[in-house]
């Protein structure tokens, strides 16, 4: 659904037979019903105007969020010029089958999953393989709390144009955090080789 739609990266990569391609806005698509297809959708690629979050252009009627993106295996974030963070945290732990991620071109991103409630805990994206983040300009780090994201199926990690990126996990602000705590919340996301493609920042 869009005017503007091109969708040529990867051409035809995925066997996966529900496939959304969304280039709109986010009044049209909520008046459009399109985002009722969210739950069976297993490759959605979005390049939605006025999201601010995933969270956003879900149904109103859906109670549990988590259970939103069930089937979804790769996801397609680009130019969401509103775009501040994309997940929430039950947005992120409902994600049990995503294998792609790809989020690139939005210029006010500032983090992947974000609370408003503080407090740290796990996200763990279980069956995550592949990871892109592409000329996100305002991107600091994968969280905006203390919550650990896990990864332990990621084989391959690209990063490109992004300045602000100086950590993937925010620092501890507890005054009795000590290092030792720091250097095993990491370990979960380097607990295989992973290759890292440095693209330059």
């Amino acid at each position: 659904m869009g005017c503007g739609l091109e969708y040529n990266t990867r051409k035809n990569m995925h066997s996966f037979e529900n496939t959304l391609m969304l280039v709109t806005n986010k009044n049209e698509l909520l008046e459009s019903g399109m985002n009722e297809l969210f739950e069976k959708t297993e490759v959605l690629y979005l390049e939605v105007d006025g999201m601010n979050d995933l969270e956003e252009v879900l149904v109103q009627s859906v109670h549990l969020p988590r259970q939103a993106f069930n089937n979804l295996r790769a996801l397609d974030v680009i130019k969401c010029a509103n775009l501040r963070y994309l997940f929430t945290v039950p947005i992120a732990n409902g994600l049990m089958k995503l294998e792609r991620l790809t989020v690139s071109q939005c210029s006010v991103l500032e983090v992947l999953a974000h609370s408003e409630n503080g407090g740290d805990g796990v996200i763990k994206f279980q069956g995550l393989k592949f990871l892109s983040l592409k000329k996100l300009p305002e991107l600091i780090g994968f969280s905006n709390i203390d919550i650990v994201i896990e990864l332990p199926q990621l084989l391959e990690l690209r990063l490109e144009g992004l300045p602000n990126f100086t950590s993937i996990y925010p620092q501890k602000t507890s005054a009795t955090s000590s290092m030792s705590s720091n250097v095993s919340a990491i370990q979960p996301f380097f607990n295989k080789q992973v290759p890292l493609y440095y693209l330059g920042f």
